[in-house]
């Protein structure tokens, strides 16, 4: 396989070198750059060993972080008329810079970094690209890793619009300070995505002492429905904390809408959970596992925040059950024996295999259920 290296010294500017292996007098390279349209934009050609070549872009696509443009380029190796070789990959263009005494700056703006701490493994599993997606959709604009991530890592946060940067962690929240070990969001989450999202969002949680609700929002108001009676609306706090309610300890149904203006922007219900009823299991497939969520749920579909059933999964068909997870840090239990407590209401299944197989669940006390993976 050849070598090949691609920077780009200016927006207008790509440049692409390298050295082919295994070389005769007769190898040609042919060097081809498309837009994020898929459109050849520049090419080039070289003869031999090695190659250098620098491609003027007009008018570049910059990549960033809610426009995330990607170039790709493509090296054809040829002998004679024959096809030896071909490698491609995506890059962007963008221009950057660190200033000690303005911070970091993207394409000529200031940019106010939002980021996150990563170690490497991404957790069990190596679930990169839901856990990378989920960050974005919380308001991170960049992350840190641990340890030098690999290039196809990279190559995610490229596609999902994160910079990927050093900054030695100063700082900087890890992931797990924001989501529990199954990626569900703790209220921290909740508080970033208030202070980061550009998108309107209101979420309320219960706090230890269940008769009061803390909500999180970013919208100039908040109002607060109790069984769709107004308790009151207030502004946003000038400390940017959350909002809190007294709602008191009765079954209810809270809904809480986020204003601008008096315009409602965005909404959230949360509805007091009865006794647990059945399971209810969703599936998701990444990177050649399957990952099979358990919720505890009651009669009416709501999730049990306090449900700790044990949670049995079965396996029918293809494939192998390689490991169960709750978000618990504290969880002593195997990983490997099938059988997994809810916390939280929720508990995971990790499935390796592939063709169609039948994941099942079941729980003393609880309707069972089964979902099909293909």
């Amino acid at each position: 396989m050849s070598v090949i290296n691609v920077t780009t010294p200016r927006t207008d500017l790509v440049r692409v070198e390298g050295t082919v292996r295994d070389a005769t007098p007769h190898t040609r390279v042919e060097i081809s750059i498309y837009d994020p349209n898929n459109v050849v934009v520049a090419s080039a050609k070289a003869q031999g060993a090695s190659f250098h070549a620098e491609l003027k872009i007009r008018e570049p696509m910059l990549w960033d972080i809610d426009s995330p443009n990607l170039y790709r380029f493509v090296v054809r190796v040829l002998d004679g008329r024959k096809k030896v070789e071909e490698s491609t990959d995506a890059f962007p263009i963008r221009q950057f810079k660190f200033d000690p005494a303005t911070g970091y700056w993207l394409n000529g703006r200031n940019l106010k970094l939002h980021g996150v701490v990563l170690r490497r493994e991404g957790g069990a599993w190596h679930r990169w690209e839901p856990r990378l997606s989920l960050l974005k959709q919380f308001g991170a604009n960049a992350v840190d890793f641990e340890s030098e991530p690999d290039p196809g890592i990279n190559h995610l946060c490229d596609g999902l619009g994160l910079l990927v940067v050093d900054r030695g962690s100063e700082n900087w929240p890890s992931f797990h300070d924001l989501f529990d070990h199954i990626d569900d969001p703790r209220p921290s989450a909740y508080q970033r995505a208030s202070l980061w999202s550009s998108q309107p969002m209101v979420h309320i949680v219960r706090t230890p002492q269940k008769d009061t609700v803390q909500v999180y929002s970013n919208c100039d108001e908040v109002a607060l429905y109790l069984d769709r009676r107004l308790l009151s609306t207030l502004p946003r706090p000038a400390d940017d904390l959350p909002r809190a309610w007294k709602v008191g300890l009765e079954p209810a149904s809270l809904n809480a809408i986020c204003l601008q203006g008096n315009k409602p922007l965005a909404r959230h219900e949360l509805r007091t959970a009865g006794e647990p009823a059945r399971i209810e299991l969703a599936a998701e497939t990444w990177g050649g596992y399957s990952y099979v969520f358990a919720s505890i749920v009651d009669s009416d579909n709501v999730l049990v925040p306090d449900a700790s059933n044990l949670v049995q999964f079965g396996l029918q068909g293809t494939g192998s059950l390689i490991a169960v997870e709750n978000g618990d840090e504290a969880r002593d239990e195997p990983f490997q024996n099938g059988a997994c407590r809810a916390f939280h209401g929720r508990c995971l299944a990790v499935v390796s295999g592939h063709g169609a197989y039948t994941v099942t669940a079941i729980s003393p006390g609880l309707t069972p259920a089964e979902i099909r993976v293909e």
